[in-house]
C-alpha cells in the first residue's frame, strides 16, 4: 500500500519509544538525586533547626504573655479587694464616730423639744382655766378657747410620745442594726481580700509551672534554668 505524503515525514513509533524512554529515566534520576541531596545538605538542616528554634521561642513568649496577663488580673482583683476593705472600714468609722452620735443627738433633742412644748401647753391651759375662773367671760367664747388649748396640749403629748418611741427604736433597733451591717461589710471585705491573696499566690505558682512546661515543649532546655530561676525570684517578691 503506498504511503501518504504525511506518513512519509512521521517517525516510527518504535523508534520514538526507544529514544524517549532513556531520556525520561535520566530526568527522573536527576530529580530524585537532587531532592535527596537537598535533604542531606547542611543548609537544609540549618533551616529546619532555625524553624524549630523560632517555634520554641514563640511557645515560650506566648506562655510568658499569658502568665503576665493572669498575674495582672489576679493583682487587680487583690487591689480591688483591698480598696473595698478600706472603704468598708472607713464607712464603719464614720458611722461610729459621726453618723450615729449625730442622729442620736438630733433625736434626743427632738424629744426634749417635744417635752418642752407639751409642758408649755399644760401651763397655758392651766393659766386659761385660772383666768376664766377669776374673770368669767362669755361661756361660748371661754369654751372655744379652752377647747383649742386642750387640743394643742393633746397634740403636744402625742408628739412627745412619738418622739420618745422613735428614740427607743433608734437606740434599740435602728442604730444597732446599721452597725451590724457595717461590721458585716468589713468582715466580708476582709474575707474577699484574703481570698484574693490566696488566688494570687495560686496564679503565681501556676504561671511558673506553665512557663516551665513551655520551656520543655520548646526544646530549649539549655536556657530554661536561667528563665526559671528568674521567674521564681520574681514570684517570691
Amino acid at each position: 500500500m503506498p504511503m501518504s505524503p504525511i506518513s512519509e515525514h512521521l517517525i516510527p513509533a518504535s523508534l520514538l519509544t526507544a529514544v524517549l524512554l532513556p531520556l525520561c529515566a535520566c530526568a527522573v534520576t536527576v530529580e530524585t538525586t537532587g531532592s535527596g541531596d537537598w535533604d542531606d545538605s547542611p543548609d537544609y538542616g540549618e533551616a529546619v533547626d532555625e524553624e524549630a528554634e523560632q517555634r520554641g521561642r514563640l511557645v515560650i513568649e506566648i506562655a510568658q504573655l499569658t502568665a503576665a496577663a493572669d498575674l495582672t488580673a489576679a493583682e487587680l482583683e487583690k487591689s480591688v479587694a483591698r480598696r473595698d476593705l478600706t472603704n468598708a472600714r472607713r464607712d464603719l468609722e464614720v458611722f461610729l464616730n459621726l453618723d450615729r452620735p449625730l442622729r442620736l443627738a438630733e433625736q434626743e433633742l427632738a424629744v426634749v423639744e417635744a417635752r418642752d412644748y407639751m409642758e408649755t401647753s399644760e401651763v397655758e391651759l392651766a393659766e386659761l382655766e385660772e383666768m376664766y375662773a377669776q374673770h368669767p367671760a362669755d361661756p361660748k367664747t371661754a369654751e372655744l378657747v379652752m377647747e383649742r388649748s386642750r387640743s394643742t396640749l393633746e397634740g403636744a403629748r402625742l408628739s412627745l410620745a412619738v418622739e420618745e418611741q422613735r428614740l427607743v427604736y433608734m437606740v434599740d433597733g435602728e442604730l444597732p442594726g446599721e452597725e451590724r451591717g457595717y461590721r458585716e461589710a468589713v468582715d466580708e471585705a476582709e474575707a474577699e481580700l484574703e481570698q484574693a491573696r490566696r488566688a494570687l499566690k495560686l496564679v503565681r505558682q501556676q504561671t511558673e509551672l506553665d512557663i516551665l512546661d513551655a520551656w520543655e515543649e520548646s526544646g530549649l532546655e539549655a536556657e530554661a534554668e536561667g528563665g526559671t530561676s528568674g521567674d521564681e525570684s520574681g514570684a517570691g517578691e
